[in-house]
């Protein structure tokens, strides 16, 4: 199996997998915004915000350690040595973790407290589970656990709305028991309790992680910042119904978070595994030409249709989010090319460059956001985010000391970013003909600079459902 075809089989597999937990957002949302007030939204957005920020620090990013070191070492031994030591060195952050969580709470009045120390807990212990089912290639598993996670977290949610008449419980309850199940559906297709021994725990080995995944975990402060920090300016200056408004309008541009998720983790896989061929520089530069014309290609197309679509599934009181979303989209598609050059320099094991580029994104985006909060609203959040990741991925692009080279093809990015920039102020002039005008010309515009890949992929199902 030549690298395109693995690649793309992969794409397939992680899709499936990432498919579910990203569709989620999007087929609850006319439940969500119709059942939960804009503050109580803003609330429970608050506080996953937080918990995102928190992880990496509980965790030490030990996960994506362990699943760098498991695709690159075979055998018994050695993988019984790397999930060991990760795990026990997990076991024992998250007993830290609540036991200062709870004396934490024990002086302050936080609500849901015990909710969400459960949430935390379960959220690390299923996405070790399936980082070890990735590191050791077990690809279509991976995609089962999504999957399974998924349909239990989604009829978990609708059961705590619609028969128990639960408020913002629901969130927490559904995430747990979503978690939990992804843990033990992983524990025992791995038959996990084979690669755990006290004996195996090196401390050796912990060190050597741990010089991985530390500039990681303010890294992944980085990305919380660019990500989530918004929400508390807009808490902070505007309140927490702006919030709610605002989060609303991240939850269409997490189709496009979608389709990076799901390339995400197939690239991944590749780059590292393909890092030290001859051809890298040609292969990586190839993939990210034709990657970059799909997701510029499909903002445009979402775009378009953004200002219909959000009119069908949002309530009224949310509406106003559309206005948001369309900026949200070009910064997230910044954000995805960001990822392309992050893995390839988690290939090269040099995470020290994805700390330096991350943090420089973050004070970008922190500072424009502070700045223009107050005369602009949240315009200024979604400018600041694309801001913010736009920087992050040019200086990941121009940073001098990169091992491998990924070329840009001028022509595309001029073309293509300029007309998703006039697609999106065409569809603030609210004119249903050139709205209409707007969707025909960006679907043309996706099929034809998307042909190879379009082919690629047809003749891939064809050829499985031939074999098959």
């Amino acid at each position: 199996m030549n690298k395109n075809t693995k690649l793309i089989k992969d794409t397939v597999i992680y899709g499936i997998a990432t498919l579910g937990p990203k569709a989620i957002n999007v087929i609850l949302l006319p439940v969500i915004t119709n059942y939960f007030t804009t503050t109580e939204y803003g609330k429970w957005d608050l506080i996953t915000t937080t918990i995102s920020l928190i992880l990496p620090y509980i965790s030490f990013e030990i996960l994506s350690a362990v699943y760098r070191w498991l695709l690159d070492k075979k055998g018994m031994y050695n993988r019984q040595q790397i999930i060991s030591t990760g795990f026990f060195f997990t076991i024992r952050n998250i007993i830290v973790f609540n036991i200062l969580g709870l004396l934490f709470m024990s002086f302050f009045n936080v609500s849901h407290s015990l909710l969400i120390l459960l949430m935390t807990d379960f959220i690390i212990l299923s996405d070790f589970i399936k980082k070890c089912v990735r590191g050791l290639s077990y690809n279509k598993q991976y995609a089962l656990i999504g999957t399974i996670q998924t349909l239990i977290t989604l009829l978990t949610q609708i059961t705590c709305i619609f028969l128990l008449k639960l408020r913002i419980e629901t969130f927490f309850i559904g995430s747990i028991i979503g978690s939990l199940t992804a843990l033990l559906i992983g524990w025992n297709i791995l038959q996990f309790h084979k690669y755990l021994s006290l004996d195996k725990y090196s401390k050796e080995l912990i060190k050597i992680l741990l010089n991985y995944s530390a500039p990681m975990i303010p890294a992944a402060a980085s990305w919380w910042v660019m990500n989530t920090s918004d929400r508390y300016v807009i808490s902070i200056y505007l309140g927490l119904s702006a919030n709610g408004v605002y989060s609303i309008a991240g939850k269409l541009p997490s189709i496009i978070n979608m389709l990076k998720s799901i390339f995400q983790l197939a690239w991944q896989d590749s780059a590292i595994l393909s890092y030290n061929d001859k051809d890298r520089d040609q292969y990586y530069s190839n993939i990210f030409k034709h990657y970059f014309r799909l997701l510029t290609s499909s903002c445009i197309v979402l775009i378009s249709i953004n200002p219909i679509l959000m009119k069908l599934i949002v309530a009224e009181r949310f509406y106003e989010a559309w206005k948001y979303t369309g900026i949200l989209y070009i910064g997230t598609i910044f954000a995805a090319f960001s990822s392309f050059w992050g893995a390839a320099y988690h290939s090269s094991k040099n995470t020290k460059i994805i700390l330096k580029t991350t943090l420089i994104g973050a004070v970008v985006n922190i500072l424009v956001n502070i700045m223009f909060i107050k005369s602009l609203g949240l315009y200024a959040a979604a400018i600041s985010t694309v801001a913010g990741y736009f920087i992050m991925w040019i200086t990941r692009v121009l940073n001098r000391n990169n091992v491998f080279k990924i070329a840009i093809d001028k022509k595309d990015f001029f073309v293509l970013i300029s007309i998703t920039v006039l697609a999106l102020l065409l569809t603030f002039t609210g004119n249903m003909i050139i709205n209409s005008c707007l969707i025909i010309i960006s679907l043309f515009i996706f099929l034809i600079y998307n042909k190879y890949i379009l082919t690629k992929l047809i003749n891939f199902i064809k050829n499985k459902v031939v074999v098959g």
